[in-house]
């Protein structure tokens, strides 16, 4: 669950954390803002304002929800908490993460190789030098490639190499066009 609050006015971003940590609403957020080049603070789920991110969460419910606010927002539930103090650039930021989030979460993917052996990266332009292109060599041909096991989404990868999401997927894409990879469904189970 998404929750947005007070996001047309406030000091500045922030993302307030499931209850529960490892939660994948947590993770695409953060994606999100990230790939957005977006500057935010992170709290945890007590901290910030409360709103309904707390009743999904409540224990005979246990729905895994993150809040994407601005905060502190001092007009917040006062008599100045009127419509000439929206920012729209800060609302067209919050339409945009959402977007952003929701292409995570459609174009979410476990990649598993077709075959047992590794693939012959140059043959098929997929090999990043290390000498030209020491990131890509080390994030993408080290750490995404040999973490590519069947089990672990297109997400997941771009959180161990520490690099956007986008950038994997893009990647990704050219193995799944080459034949070298497959397609399965993320179902990705909530960490509790």
């Amino acid at each position: 669950m998404f929750n947005l609050e007070a996001l047309g006015a406030g000091e500045k971003w922030c993302l307030k954390k499931a209850l529960h940590k490892g939660a994948l609403v947590e993770k695409v957020l953060a994606q999100a803002l990230d790939s957005r080049g977006m500057s935010y603070e992170t709290v945890e789920f007590f901290d910030g304002y409360g709103n309904d991110e707390r009743v999904y969460a409540w224990p005979t419910l246990d729905i895994p929800g993150v809040s994407l606010q601005r905060f502190p927002f001092n007009e917040y539930h006062t008599s100045e908490d009127t419509p000439e103090i929206i920012n729209e650039s800060y609302l067209e930021d919050a339409c945009e993460v959402c977007r952003v989030s929701i292409d995570i979460l459609e174009k979410n993917y476990i990649p598993e190789f077709v075959n047992s052996i590794q693939p012959w990266l140059t043959k098929h332009g997929l090999y990043f030098d290390w000498s030209d292109a020491p990131d890509n060599f080390h994030k993408l041909n080290n750490l995404v490639l040999f973490h590519l096991n069947g089990k672990r989404s297109v997400l997941e990868l771009a959180e161990m190499a520490d690099t956007d999401f986008f950038t994997v997927y893009h990647y990704l894409e050219k193995f799944l066009k080459k034949g070298i990879i497959e397609k399965r469904p993320s179902i990705e189970k909530e960490v509790k």
